[in-house]
């Protein structure tokens, strides 16, 4: 049976010509069905491949009788071979969520004899509606190429948007007073290079035009990330020059602006990273250790009683780390360790005291200040002096 197909597709490819005509699958409710698709490809269609201009790819879509152009969409159960191999499995047919119009046709390209005949056969099983399907050889288009002709062909300038905008505000039955546009696309979170929206769309926010149409190339889903707005077709984009002189007029750090009702900006909000690190040059990192930095004197007693003292900076030792927890408290009275003591009177000294006479119980929070004595002298007796001889 000898059917028509349109198919709705995306930008990134035109058909060139038709390898296998469209053919109507029927119906498989209780048994598998195989729909076979036989081409040849002439001299001229091996060189375009050659070329890598041109793709072979597989169409399929439910089958409409009144010849309306249709969305891409496979059986639930269903598998493509060429020439007798599986090339794409039922997993790579399905849509998101299996919805109609998110998948692409497959490229069988690198699958297909170039010089004798090739045969497709679509597997499919279980299957309550029909399906026409059918091969075809398209043009390929890059996403670089579909954003340059946006670009040249459908450039907005800003006038005419700020026309636009602000006579949409005027007949809206709620009127807004301002609204915050992101200088970021919604898609990627970067900086917007091309900005670019919907022409039905009525909000100021726009989004990446290569990022766009990158992601809609692998997974067609062709809605406005701002305002989730179905998008019917590339030719519904357009390049948004009123945002593109916002991303002129403003600066590189800025994350976001908010505009009036008139679309003059009110207020611009900086990106916080990029504060951050604007402030953390050497200057304020010089300032800010000075500001924090604590010097600590430490008082060495040596036996000849002179006094050195040793300015300590920002970077503590591990065994001084344990005072500086403590810095925020009050001040506490610092105890002296007598390191010229004897074992003895060191295990003495070590015993715990009662009474505040005795000075402060050292405690793991005490501050203690390491002070070295001086040797205790011993007295010497004295010696009587050589008696005179007469």
């Amino acid at each position: 049976m000898q059917v028509t197909a349109m198919y709705k597709y995306g930008p990134f490819f035109e058909v060139t010509s038709e390898l296998s005509p469209p053919s109507l699958c029927q119906s498989a409710l209780h048994a598998r069905s195989i729909k076979s698709f036989t081409f040849t490809l002439n001299p001229a269609q091996q060189q375009q491949i050659n070329d890598q201009t041109h793709e072979v790819r597989f169409f399929c879509a439910k089958y409409r009788s009144d010849g309306g152009p249709a969305l891409m969409e496979f059986p639930d159960v269903c598998e493509v071979r060429v020439n007798a191999k599986t090339v794409v499995s039922a997993q790579q047919l399905r849509g998101i969520k299996n919805n109609p119009g998110t998948i692409n046709p497959p490229d069988l390209t690198k699958f297909i004899q170039k010089t004798s005949q090739n045969t497709v056969d679509l597997v499919y099983a279980h299957s309550v509606h029909e399906y026409v399907a059918c091969v075809r050889l398209v043009r390929r288009h890059t996403v670089e190429s579909l954003v340059k002709n946006l670009v040249d062909s459908k450039f907005v300038s800003k006038d005419v948007v700020l026309e636009k905008f602000v006579k949409e505000q005027q007949e809206a039955d709620v009127m807004i007073e301002f609204q915050t546009v992101s200088m970021k696309c919604p898609l990627a979170f970067t900086r917007i290079q091309i900005p670019c929206r919907a022409s039905a769309c009525t909000h100021a926010q726009c989004f990446d035009a290569y990022t766009f149409l990158k992601m809609n190339e692998q997974t067609p889903t062709w809605s406005c990330p701002a305002c989730s707005r179905s998008i019917g077709s590339y030719n519904d984009l357009l390049v948004d020059g009123y945002f593109q002189n916002i991303l002129d007029t403003v600066g590189q750090n800025v994350e976001s602006v908010r505009i009036g009702a008139d679309g003059q900006i009110q207020y611009i909000k900086e990106d916080p990273d990029e504060v951050e690190s604007r402030e953390s040059t050497p200057e304020s990192q010089i300032k800010r250790e000075s500001s924090t930095s604590a010097a600590a004197t430490i008082t060495i007693l040596d036996e000849d009683d002179e006094i050195e003292q040793v300015t300590r900076g920002v970077k503590r030792t591990a065994d001084e780390q344990i005072t500086s927890g403590t810095s925020s408290r009050p001040r506490t009275n610092h105890a002296v360790i007598d390191l010229t003591l004897s074992d003895d009177e060191d295990e003495e000294t070590s015993q715990p005291h009662n009474g505040a006479e005795h000075g402060p119980v050292l405690t793991p929070n005490a501050q203690t200040r390491l002070v070295l004595l001086p040797p205790v002298p011993v007295p010497s007796t004295p010696t009587n002096p050589p008696p005179s001889q007469a």
